[in-house]
């Protein structure tokens, strides 16, 4: 199974939801990246699919998550080509996504996507600001201080939210160039609808539930803060010349 999507879109907590009602331990499904991308040296293709069909795997299925951006650096490592300098793109070229295609072409395609693009770019904002990524304890809480240190900075969050943008159109166009009709999962359904949004992507893959149903492991990090700056933000994209276009929607 490969899980299409982008960062702060609730990929982490619905991969983890489909592990734990699988009987799964917490994994990290973004592995090909970790070993790949942000592994130094680079493991060579052979060597990073061996680990993640290791950790990726529950009742035979192996799970991998996987970002736009450097979904071609993937790419490369299928085709013996070692990535120098890593860097992002945002820009579907079939050339540069053949390979990848071609190895999962015979999986379960699933993508991820979070309604709100403004509550999204705040996220990775807040995230990234405060390296507070994930809460996997109800009695943890992000620390009301440590957000409210962190300033309004409305260039940063313009450039998140079209980099999500691109993303999420350049998967778009991912699929259609291949002919893929992937099972689409949205954040907003995710969050309330524990463990029901999932039950096609359960029968699909063959997956069996554990019974009785296991309690999410994963809770909300964002806050009032986020709310109010994704208010702001979207004020500030209807006038962006990038963004602009979605309120015509």
């Amino acid at each position: 199974m490969i899980y299409c999507t982008t960062q702060r879109s609730g990929s982490t907590l619905m991969c983890d939801d489909l592990f734990n009602l699988a009987g799964g331990k917490p994994v990290n499904t973004e592995r090909l990246y970790t070993e790949i991308v942000r592994g130094r040296p680079s493991k060579p293709w052979a060597i990073a699919w061996e680990i993640a069909c290791g950790i990726n795997r529950v009742q035979g299925v192996i799970i991998n998550k996987v970002m736009f951006h450097y979904t071609w650096m993937i790419a490369n490592a299928i085709r013996g080509i070692r990535v120098e300098r890593p860097r992002p793109i945002y820009k579907f070229k079939p050339d540069l996504f053949d390979a990848f295609h071609e190895f999962f072409s015979q999986s379960t395609w699933i993508y991820g996507e979070r309604g709100d693009l403004f509550a999204q770019a705040v996220s990775m904002y807040l995230a990234e600001a405060t390296d507070f990524w994930e809460i996997r304890e109800a009695s943890i809480r992000r620390p009301a201080d440590l957000a409210a240190r962190v300033p309004y900075d409305r260039e940063r969050l313009l450039t998140l939210a079209r980099r999500f943008l691109a993303e999420r159109t350049q998967w778009q166009c991912f699929f259609a160039h291949y002919g893929i009709v992937p099972i689409r999962l949205a954040y907003e359904n995710a969050v309330v609808n524990y463990p029901g949004y999932l039950d096609n992507v359960i029968a699909v893959t063959g997956l069996r539930r554990v019974e009785p149903t296991p309690p999410r492991r994963m809770f909300k990090v964002g806050d009032a803060r986020n709310d109010d700056f994704a208010e702001r933000l979207r004020a500030d994209a209807a006038t962006d010349p990038e963004l602009r276009g979605l309120f015509a929607r």
